[in-house]
C-alpha cells in the first residue's frame, strides 16, 4: 500500500516527494527565524514580552508593502463572486 504522502511509501520519504512535505518544511524554516531560543525557554521575536500573539504572527507573514494591487481587486466588494474566486486562483496558480 502507498502513502499519500510519499512516492513510494513511508520507507523511502524525502522532504522533496511532495507538496505536503515540502510545505511542512517550509513552515519549520520559517518558524526557526521567528523564534529565539535560550537554555530553557523560546521566545517570539515579534513582540517586545517575547509572546506569541495572533496579530504579531500576522503581521509578522504580512508584506511590509501593505495590500498588493492583486489582492484589491481580488477583494473588492463590488467583485462578481465567480471572477473574485478566478482572479484569487490564478493569483495562488491554482
Amino acid at each position: 500500500m502507498r502513502s499519500k504522502y510519499g512516492k513510494r511509501g513511508l520507507g523511502d520519504i524525502k522532504p522533496t516527494d511532495s507538496p505536503t512535505w515540502r510545505r511542512i518544511s517550509l513552515i519549520s524554516d520559517l518558524a526557526e527565524d521567528m523564534v529565539v531560543r535560550d537554555t530553557n525557554s523560546i521566545k517570539w521575536k515579534h513582540t517586545k514580552e517575547g509572546k506569541f500573539t495572533t496579530k504579531s504572527a500576522y503581521q509578522a507573514l504580512r508584506p511590509s508593502g501593505g495590500r498588493s494591487l492583486s489582492s484589491t481587486h481580488i477583494w473588492h466588494p463590488n467583485q462578481v463572486p465567480k471572477v473574485r474566486l478566478f482572479l484569487w486562483r490564478l493569483w495562488h496558480k491554482g
